[in-house]
């Protein structure tokens, strides 16, 4: 898989909208430098380990065996139509209604509808419910799985195929990783800086998350379309 692709479809998983509700919702915490760590590791873990697992199966089914030239396409342009539908689910809040609850909660701190399951663990402030809801909420999305199908078309080798994961992933955590970094350069300036983060991503991140899943769903239609086999 080329590096232009990769790092395109990465930054378009970094705003996908359960990555972002759990992002949002842990620094909304006093302090959440733990939270972060746990969440990113929980992250980590299950994306980590459910990209190599794709590859492999992907690999060993066939499915992208070079011969087969209608395979990744097709792929492209089913990834590309379920993007604008993640876009219109995030602007419509049919995605992410427990994200959506807690903005409007903190405007009106007595609204009396029940707070989503997610929302409701990660207000905790636990290590444990963090790393768990890293867990949970990290399954890979549309656009790791597109880039999964390119990274197994290409047929690497396990160590450069493990290499473009953990890029991806490197990227695709960047919400949380920044935070942490900041904590642990900064620490006595840190809790201002994640709060004007935190800010800007609450503030932000529906709109730039809409934009990039628009973009990126356009961008796969006209590929597929263009390489389908004639």
């Amino acid at each position: 898989m080329d590096i232009g692709s990769l790092i395109l479809l990465a930054l378009a998983a970094c705003f996908y909208p359960t990555l972002l509700a759990g992002v949002i919702l842990i620094l909304s915490r006093p302090r959440p430098l733990r939270m972060l760590v746990a969440f990113l590791i929980g992250g980590l873990a299950i994306s980590v380990a459910a990209g190599i697992l794709i590859i492999n199966a992907l690999e060993g089914s066939g499915a992208v065996d070079r011969t087969n030239h209608s395979t990744k396409p097709i792929v492209d342009i089913v990834a590309g139509t379920v993007s604008p539908l993640v876009a219109w689910g995030v602007w419509s809040g049919r995605v992410n209604r427990g994200l959506r609850r807690h903005e409007r909660t903190r405007r009106r701190p007595t609204d009396p509808r029940k707070p989503s399951v997610v929302s409701r663990t990660l207000s905790r402030g636990s290590v444990t419910t963090a790393f768990l809801a890293g867990l949970v909420l990290n399954l890979p999305g549309v656009w790791y799985l597109n880039a999964l199908t390119e990274i197994a078309k290409a047929n690497p080798s396990g160590a450069s195929a493990l290499l473009q994961i953990l890029l991806f992933n490197v990227i695709m955590f960047a919400l949380v990783e920044l935070p942490i970094v900041a904590y642990l350069v900064d620490p006595q300036n840190a809790a201002a800086r994640v709060n004007s983060f935190s800010a800007w991503v609450h503030d932000h991140s529906r709109q730039v998350a809409i934009a990039l899943a628009t973009g990126i769903g356009t961008w796969l239609i006209v590929k597929g379309i263009v390489n389908l086999p004639s």
